[in-house]
Order: structure tokens, then C-alpha cells, then sequence
């Protein structure tokens, strides 16, 4: 990212609400203070057009020196959202604190610093924040010995339960090193240093070092192929140590269902839907019983996640069983709510996805829905294969609807489309040849011209001109058996 568009992307990436709270808090009773001005204007714009905003304000003298407006900018935007998200966290909480330990000390309130720093103090404790810990402790030393400046046996014992901290962050570093050396090595090989951690791994102090020690393993086990039932035992230890915490469940969910989504996904592999169904509603249980917002894209990535999961269990359930439908339009719905917060390669899966799912159970309009949202909306390069297969499919879905006035449309701006961005393959020209046959020969005809379709490219010997990675997308397959059949 260049770093004239960062500001740009800043204030897109504000919701409705953070954009509001900026107005109100930023404008200070000056609603046309220049950098809300600046901000109105980034606001509207699609593509950030920084020449564009110097004519349109030409006339205001801030344009002359644009870069400090733009930084002033940048700064009250972000202390707008640092007090619009005051509670996002118990760390959050415990940094606002300090601060206003700092000011009482300064201020010599030492009786109302001590009462801030035990409220710190508990919330450290609670949540295992390390390394705020090591600050309290350092704050509580400073706050006695201004009050009792002769008292070092206290002092002493401040400064070894600092130490003992900081052996706490220690380990916890030694166990990120591990994890991240262990990851690295296993999908980057080419590139991973051959080392292992500085530190000698000691038994964990932390649930954060326990969290990180399950993790590693089930990824060394994984790679070392010793067999994925360890792996999967690895990963449903950690799900039983993080439930025995539930509020740092709260306090961190993502962590709880980034476990949820690893063990559903080897599930799913394994060939056991059930179980993956039965976590993944404990999955969404969390989302209900904690009240979850998609604010954080961190934890809406996870959500996400999860949700895919259980669309690619639907869709690869086969044809003939009808999936939970009630499911399928709560996610269709989910994802419909939230299309602007959705990285955009999740949003064009999950509509392909569900456009693919109403097809295949005979839900035309439905699926018509879903693939004209993809159809909307520009996708640039993201994905291209999928955006393919979404104008194939809305060709084919076309076709079911015996919509033969608008198909010659459709399949021109497909071949247009597939040509500029994918490469025409032979099997992309074969079936728009072969759509076009069907859109313009009468109904009774068809069923010959399908079936010689079938033949030239299902061969014997499951001998297919289709690849079947194409065919796992658009089952152009199955899709004219059951045209055969049907008549």
C-alpha cells in the first residue's frame, strides 16, 4: 500500500457508527474545521484522487500544505476510535488505568493511586496480562516508595514478583519462537531458517504458553506424519483447557473458535460430518451466549470460517439430500448484513457457495439472487477462477428458467469476460457452443444435442475433457445426466 492511500483506506475501513462518533467528537462544535472537510471528501471518493480534492478546495489555503492536514487528520481519527472503543478490551482497560495512575502520582494522590493500581491489579491477574503485570508491579514499587521510602523488604519483594514476571514473558516468547519456527518450517521449507528456540522450553507458566504448546505439537505431528489422530488429540486438549477458563473465553473467543475451526476442518477431512456439525454449533453458541459483533475482522474472520465450514459439508453432501435450508438463508443472511466488513475474497466464496447450493437443489431464483450480487460487484482479479465459474453457472441457471431471450447476452459477456481475465479453455468453448445450441434450438431437440454432448466429453473410461477440479466447481457432469434423464 502506498502511503499517500493509507488515510484513505483508514477512513473506509470506519463503520457507520465509529464515522458518526468521529463527526461529533472530531468537529468539536466546528463542523467545518478543515480536516473534516478532508475527511468529508476521502469519504466520497471510490479510488482515493488526491489532485481531484486540491481543485475542489483550491481556494482554502490548507491545500497548499495538504500533508499536515492529512496528518492532522490521521491523528484525530484515530483518537476518535481510541475513545469510541474504550472497552474493547481488559488490556484496553488496564493501559487507561496506568495512565491515570501516572496522573494521580504526579498529582502526589497517592491514596487514590493505590486504589487504580488495585484495580489494575486485578484485572492483570484475571486475564494473564503479563506484561501490563510487570508495569503494575513497577508502579506499586514506585507508589511505596514514595510513601514509605525506608520500607526495602517491601521494595525487594515488588521488584522479585517483577521478576518473576518477566520469566513469565520470558517462557511465553520461547513458546511464540517455537510455534512460529514450527509453522514456518512446515509450509515455507524452502525458506525457514533450520534453528530451533533460544530458550530451553520449560514446562508452560501460562495458559498462553499452553495455548501455543497444543498448537505447535498438533502442527509438528502433522508435518512429522505420525499420524493425524495425534494431532487431533492434540487440538482437543487445547479445547478442553480453554473451556476450563471461561472468562478468557470472553476476553478472547477468537482464540476458542480458531481451536474449533482447525478440529472441524480435520473432521471434515476425515469424513466426519457429525462431529464437525456438533462443534460448530458449540462454535456458534459462543457467537450467541457472548453476544459477538463483527466489529473485530480478526474474530469475523474466524466467524467466517466457521460458516464456511459447514456450507462446504452441505455442498459436498451430494445432490440428493436436502441441506438444513434454514441454515443456508441464516448465512446467506449473515453474510448479506455484514457484505461490507467481508475481506472480498471470503464474500465472492460464500456467494458462490450459496448460489451453487440453491442451484443444485432446484432453487432458481434463489441462486439467481446470490450470483447477481457477484455479478455487481467488482472483484478486480480476486479470485478469477471463481468468477468464472459464477457466470458459467448463471448461464446454466438461465437455461433451467428457460430464459432464451436474455442467454445470447449472458453467454457474449462470459466469453468477453473469460477471454480478458482466464484464458478461454477448450471445454469453455465446447459448453458456450453448447449453450447456445440449447437457446436457440426448439425444446424437443435438446435432448439429442445433450446427450452427444455427454458422449464427445464424458469418454469411456471416466475419460473426461472436463478437469475434474473444474468439475468439483461447475458439475457440468452431473448437470447433463440430469438433463437426460429428465425427459
Amino acid at each position: 500500500m502506498a502511503k499517500k492511500d493509507e488515510l484513505f483506506v483508514l477512513i473506509k475501513s470506519l463503520s457507520k457508527s465509529e464515522k458518526r462518533f468521529f463527526k461529533l467528537y472530531g468537529a468539536n462544535g466546528n463542523a467545518v474545521a478543515n480536516y473534516i472537510k478532508l475527511f468529508d471528501a476521502i469519504d466520497q471518493q471510490d479510488v482515493y484522487d488526491e489532485p481531484s480534492i486540491k481543485q475542489r478546495y483550491r481556494k482554502e489555503k490548507f491545500t497548499k500544505q495538504l500533508h499536515v492536514t492529512k496528518h492532522y487528520l490521521r491523528l484525530k481519527i484515530l483518537e476518535s476510535l481510541r475513545a469510541f472503543h474504550h472497552n474493547i478490551s481488559h488490556n484496553a482497560e488496564v493501559k487507561d488505568i496506568l495512565r491515570n495512575v501516572e496522573l494521580l502520582f504526579n498529582k502526589e494522590l497517592y491514596g487514590l493511586c493505590a486504589t487504580e493500581l488495585d484495580r489494575a491489579e486485578r484485572i492483570v491477574q484475571q486475564y494473564e496480562l503479563t506484561l501490563q503485570y510487570v508495569e503494575v508491579l513497577s508502579w506499586k514499587r514506585r507508589l511505596k516508595q514514595a510513601i514509605e521510602p525506608h520500607d526495602y523488604a517491601a521494595f525487594l519483594e515488588l521488584v522479585h514478583a517483577q521478576s518473576e514476571h518477566v520469566e513469565i514473558l520470558s517462557s511465553n516468547n520461547a513458546y511464540w519462537q517455537q510455534m512460529i519456527l514450527q509453522t514456518w518450517q512446515t509450509l515455507r521449507v524452502d525458506t525457514a531458517p533450520n534453528t530451533t528456540v533460544d530458550k530451553k522450553l520449560t514446562k508452560p507458566q501460562s495458559l498462553e504458553a499452553w495455548v501455543l504448546h497444543h498448537n505447535t505439537q498438533y502442527i509438528k505431528s502433522m508435518r512429522a506424519g505420525k499420524g493425524q489422530q495425534e494431532g487431533e488429540q492434540q487440538l482437543k486438549q487445547l479445547l478442553l483447557l480453554l473451556e476450563k477458563h471461561p472468562i478468557r473465553l470472553k476476553e478472547d473467543p477468537a482464540s476458542y473458535i480458531s481451536s474449533i475451526n482447525n478440529l472441524a476442518s480435520y473432521l471434515v477431512f476425515s469424513k466426519r460430518d457429525g462431529e464437525a456439525i456438533e462443534l460448530i454449533n458449540k462454535a456458534k453458541s459462543v457467537y450467541e451466549n457472548l453476544k459477538i459483533t463483527t466489529e473485530k475482522k480478526s474474530l469475523l474472520k474466524q466467524i467466517l470460517r466457521t460458516y464456511n465450514i459447514e456450507l462446504e459439508i452441505y455442498r459436498d453432501k451430494g445432490l440428493k439430500k436436502s441441506p438444513d435450508f434454514t441454515f443456508v438463508n441464516n448465512t446467506q443472511k449473515f453474510v448479506q448484513d455484514n457484505r461490507n466488513k467481508i475481506p472480498k475474497e471470503y464474500l465472492l466464496s460464500f456467494w458462490f457457495q450459496l448460489a451453487d447450493i440453491h442451484f443444485r437443489h432446484k432453487r432458481y431464483n434463489d441462486s439467481l439472487t446470490v450470483l447477481n450480487n457477484i455479478l455487481n460487484t467488482k472483484f478486480d482479479l480476486i479470485r478469477s477462477d471463481l468468477q468464472k465459474y459464477a457466470r458459467m453457472l448463471n448461464i446454466i441457471v438461465h437455461l433451467e428458467q428457460k430464459n432464451y431471450f436474455v442467454l445470447r447476452y449472458f453467454i457474449d459477456s462470459t466469453k468477453r469476460w473469460v477471454k480478458k481475465y482466464r484464458g478461454v479453455e477448450p471445454y469453455d468453448q465446447y459448453m458456450f457452443k453448447l449453450f447456445l445450441k440449447l437457446a436457440s434450438l426448439p425444446e424437443y431437440e435438446h435432448k439429442s444435442v445433450i446427450k452427444e454432448a455427454y458422449e464427445e466429453l464424458f469418454q469411456k473410461d471416466d475419460e473426461s475433457l472436463i478437469p475434474n477440479e473444474v468439475l468439483d466447481y461447475v458439475d457440468y457432469k452431473y448437470w447433463l445426466e440430469h438433463k437426460m434423464a429428465k425427459r
